[in-house]
């Protein structure tokens, strides 16, 4: 009797237990965060709390709520693959949800429980955002450009369709983030990735890499012309001017082209061939395009070394300076002379200062080399005025890079306490391009001129002129570019710019100076039109200083 009241204790004892059990596994389903729903065919037989909480029409809408979108079909898989649980991705209004889909093989019941990854899925789109696309332009960056790349690479071995690959790197941009500051850069660089956005078709890739470099991919390309419309139409996009904060930037590009099967089968080399052929589009002249041929490579490891060999030259400070006359055509008499860099080099010859020029602004050497011009002139005029040549004022090139740097005017200061050369006597030439930044370049144009130093705008007319500019930073001189003068003797449309050129600087009182003059006909019609001054090969190149000085001591007018 005592072993039966024992084991139905016992038995009481595990009733209960697994009542509470039960009682448990109730209370975990109901009171979890994550809503559960259970079905029977088409009956909803269960729903927890949590059902309710996130989704309170779902007792009006039942069957045809968004949450049970799309089961049935997935329940049909799994019964028809044999499998019991299914995991899919489902969003509903703003969030975001794992379904996890699961049927009782024997009791046919089907639970779906969902668990809300809105944060989880944000999260990890911002980490792959960051790392594959740029975060000031909103392209993709390098690193999805080449996945892209090699995708459009594997597609052309199948398709037989070629790809092109167009490396872009903005001209002068430097020169803007330098003067006006790196928010502005910032600005421009955006309209200029919308711009380019507004160009490709839906299927082609425009990417950031960084700075000012940009890289367009064209894919199912099937004639080379169709990469030509495109350059051609890019090139277009920069014509009209970028406003920004009251001011007007012609920018420019240059683009380099590859195009895969012949100029590479990899995604790597294809973009080292562009960015080749965008240095080859630089060295033409800039704002064009140009598509890789094998020998760049050869010229660029030329390149490479002329850099490297020009470092070294300026380090052991052996550049040159030579000096060419700037002739006064009322007194017939030299009346300036301008310094140009010159750099003869012990193996290479006498290197063409349009080769090295470049390379020196885009590498920054042109600081060195800018300081070293300044100190150079001043204590070479100087030394011609104690010797009796006292009106001769030295011309001076200062480039954008350097007239952006905050130490310009006291470069200048130093240059003339050196020298003890009255300010009087330093001709600074400026292009139009550094104008561009009218506050922060007026105030220190204003500076030079309150000094007494006097300003010139060289290559006057290639640039984007603008009158205001003339009248906002008191200039003394524009120099009109050789291009004009070349034909002016038998061309009428350069005879009337350069006409006009005269006639505007008279009447804004500068004077006009002529570049680049080769010809006593050339010569006549520039004395006819009331140039003030000439210079160019038809009196003389530019000279070492010895010959400078030679041809100061001797000199006859010969016109």
């Amino acid at each position: 009797m005592r072993a039966a009241y024992q084991a139905l204790n016992e038995e009481g004892a595990l009733l209960e237990h697994s009542v509470q059990e039960l009682k448990r596994l109730a209370t975990f389903l109901e009171e979890s965060p994550s809503p559960i729903i259970e079905l029977d065919g088409d009956a909803i037989t269960y729903t927890n709390l949590a059902v309710f909480k996130l989704f309170p029409d779902f007792p009006t809408l039942g069957n045809a709520h968004p949450v049970l979108a799309g089961v049935k079909e997935v329940v049909a898989r799994l019964w028809t693959s044999g499998e019991v649980i299914a995991i899919r991705e489902i969003s509903i209004g703003l969030c975001r949800y794992e379904q996890q889909i699961s049927i009782d093989l024997e009791s046919h019941i089907i639970r779906i429980v969902l668990n809300d990854v809105t944060e989880r899925k944000k999260a990890e789109e911002s980490i792959q955002r960051q790392a594959h696309y740029d975060p000031l332009t909103g392209l993709p960056n390098r690193l999805l450009f080449i996945d892209r790349l090699t995708q459009a690479i594997a597609r052309t071995n199948r398709y037989k369709q070629m790809v092109g690959v167009l490396f872009l790197d903005l001209d002068s941009f430097k020169q803007v983030n330098d003067t006006m500051g790196h928010s502005v850069g910032d600005a421009l660089l955006q309209i200029v990735a919308k711009r380019l956005e507004s160009t490709i078709r839906d299927g082609d890739t425009v990417s950031r890499f960084g700075g000012d470099e940009f890289a367009v991919l064209l894919i199912d390309i099937d004639r080379v012309e169709n990469i030509v419309r495109i350059a051609k139409k890019i090139l277009n996009l920069f014509l009209a001017p970028i406003r920004l904060e009251g001011h007007e930037f012609y920018i420019t590009t240059s683009i380099g082209i590859s195009v895969c099967p012949s100029d590479g089968q990899g995604a790597e080399e294809l973009l080292q061939n562009a960015d080749t052929a965008m240095y080859r589009a630089k060295e033409h002249g800039r704002n064009l395009y140009q598509f890789f041929l094998p020998k760049m490579n050869r010229e660029v490891t030329e390149r490479l070394s002329l850099e490297t060999a020009m470092r070294q030259a300026v380090n052991d400070d052996k550049l040159l300076f030579y000096y060419q006359p700037i002739v006064e055509l009322h007194s017939r008499q030299i009346v300036g002379m301008e310094a140009l860099a010159r750099w003869n080099h012990p193996e290479w010859g006498l290197i063409s200062p349009t080769r090295f020029i470049s390379i020196a602004e885009e590498t920054g050497l042109i600081i060195s080399i800018g300081k070293k011009a300044l100190r150079t002139a001043c204590a070479q005029i100087k030394s011609w005025h104690d010797i009796g040549f006292t009106r001769l004022r030295g011309a001076v090139n200062v480039s954008g890079i350097q007239f952006s740097r905050n130490d310009l005017l006291k470069t200048v200061e130093s240059a003339l306490s050196e020298s003890r050369l009255a300010a009087s006597f330093l001709d600074l030439e400026l292009t139009e391009t550094v104008l561009q930044n009218t506050e922060s370049t007026a105030a220190v144009v204003r500076r030079l001129r309150a000094r007494g130093i006097e300003i010139s705008i060289d290559d006057f007319g290639t640039g984007y002129s603008s009158i205001s500019y003339l009248k906002r930073f008191s200039v003394n001189t524009l120099k009109i570019d050789q291009s004009f003068i070349q034909e002016v003797a038998v061309n009428a449309g350069d005879q009337a710019i350069v006409k006009a050129i005269i006639t505007l600087a008279h009447s804004l009182g500068l004077k006009v100076v002529a570049e680049g003059v080769e010809t006593k006909e050339q010569l006549d019609f520039l004395r006819k039109n009331d140039c003030d001054e000439i210079q160019g090969y038809f009196f003389s190149p530019p000279l070492p200083v010895e010959e400078a000085t030679a041809l100061l001591r001797k000199w006859e007018p010969i016109f």
